[in-house]
């Protein structure tokens, strides 16, 4: 029997030859693997990383099309933070932010609760359509049709407003108004997008935990806020990161109804890098400034991660 097993138990050159096919055989899967992936990340590099080097590379240069690039090592960079018009522009920025992050998620989370009901089918189609309907169109159209709204003299909003007796507001024209009246667009238009991901996570949340709740006697917002709130939090912290990381970058909204103005009262820090590289044609200032956001917009979302170890449910 000894002998039996001995015989047929394979030899060393056996086992290796099938190690060798193995190993062939997860290299071609490992090679065919990287071939799937390698349009990504060659996408990745040409339209993210490679921008974001040759960006920096100019920042630290003197570049105009006029003259020869010269190097200036960090005097872009101390030029920024001497540069008042920069500051003013990143106060707007950031109240612009502030404005639509809380403005869209919150008013996001009330349509996505009403949407949420049990509505007949053909209903909650017709609703979900004309609250997302918004968001895929583009900015342009939105913007164009929001200026005919904010006329001063012609406007919608400003014609309602006389019927109640009130005067007519410059939307556009007021510096006390230029952000507002963007902000008032941006949040109509991105409302659907965190309606249909709130949705999503209200969906997720098990009807057995609020029948319990109201079983146990628990009122409408103590469900709410003791179940379903902390359960979607992270759809809602999702939420936050997308549309901070947006509303930072915002400038078609504004380019298309004040170019920043009055003045600069609505402009945003992405307006003036536009204005500074290819108005101004100071390409390494510009790209000093781009990259102050960049650093800002990392430092924000990292930010945001800390503190949602505090608020976000895990499961």
């Amino acid at each position: 029997m000894a002998n039996l097993l001995r015989r047929r138990a394979p030899s060393s050159e056996a086992r290796s030859r099938v190690r060798a096919k193995l190993s062939s055989s997860r290299g071609r899967e490992a090679a065919a693997g990287f071939l799937f992936i390698a349009p990504a990340y060659i996408l990745y590099f040409l339209f993210m990383l490679l921008p974001i080097l040759i960006a920096t590379y100019l920042s630290l240069n003197t570049y105009d099309l006029m003259h020869p690039m010269r190097f200036a090592g960090i005097q872009n960079y101390r030029e920024v933070f001497a540069d008042p018009r920069v500051w003013i522009s990143y106060a707007n920025t950031f109240v612009f932010t502030f404005s639509v992050v809380i403005g869209i998620t919150v008013f996001g989370l009330i349509v996505a609760m009403l949407v949420n009901r049990e509505f007949s089918r053909i209903t909650n189609y017709v609703f979900r359509l004309a609250f997302f309907l918004p968001f895929i169109i583009p900015y342009a159209f939105i913007a164009i049709v929001w200026s005919q709204f904010f006329n001063t003299d012609a406007g919608i909003i400003n014609y309602y407003l006389s019927q109640v007796g009130l005067h007519g507001i410059g939307w556009l024209s007021d510096p006390h108004y230029a952000l507002l009246s963007v902000i008032l667009m941006d949040i109509w238009k991105n409302i659907g997008f965190t309606m249909v991901v709130i949705l999503a996570g209200l969906q997720s949340v098990p009807k057995e935990f609020r029948e319990a709740a109201t079983v146990d006697g628990a009122s409408y917002f103590q469900v709410f806020f003791r179940i379903i709130l902390p359960m979607i939090s992270p759809v809602i912290f999702f939420c936050f990161v997308f549309i901070t990381i947006g509303a930072m970058k915002v400038f078609d909204a504004i380019w298309i109804l004040t170019k920043g103005g009055p003045g600069d009262s609505s402009r945003s820090i992405v307006v003036f890098i536009y204005d500074t590289a290819f108005t101004s044609y100071r390409y390494g200032y510009g790209s000093a400034v781009a990259i102050t956001l960049l650093i800002v917009i990392m430092i924000l979302t990292l930010l945001q991660f800390r503190v949602a170890n505090k608020w976000v449910y895990r499961a």
